[in-house]
């Protein structure tokens, strides 16, 4: 439940991300050229993950620590996004080779 979480969280940070007025000169993905296209359906879509997560987070963990949760981790993920995002440092093919990983860890423990 808390892989879900995150991966919705950085969705919407992404989504707010290739929203923004910026041109990148690097050959983009298909996800992020419609993001950049459809700027209006890219902020609602961000807005209701991060409601979702914030929802998912208040019902696992409570409404202070679920909130005060997702806070953290919404800070963390723009915080990453902001920082290695411009640089092309993880691709997301690795990004979905550690999020596989992480839900088996998570179904196993």
């Amino acid at each position: 439940m808390i892989n879900l979480l995150v991966l919705a969280v950085l969705f919407s940070c992404l989504a707010f991300y290739n929203s923004a007025q910026q041109k990148s000169k690097y050959k983009l993905p298909f996800l992020e050229k419609w993001m950049q296209k459809n700027v209006q359906q890219t902020k609602i879509a961000g807005v209701i993950s991060l409601l979702a997560s914030l929802i998912i987070a208040t019902y696992t963990f409570g409404f202070t620590a679920g909130v005060l949760f997702w806070s953290v981790i919404l800070m963390s993920m723009l915080s990453l996004l902001i920082l290695i995002k411009p640089l092309h440092v993880v691709g997301y093919k690795q990004f979905a080779l550690l999020f596989a990983f992480t839900l088996t860890l998570e179904f196993i423990f």
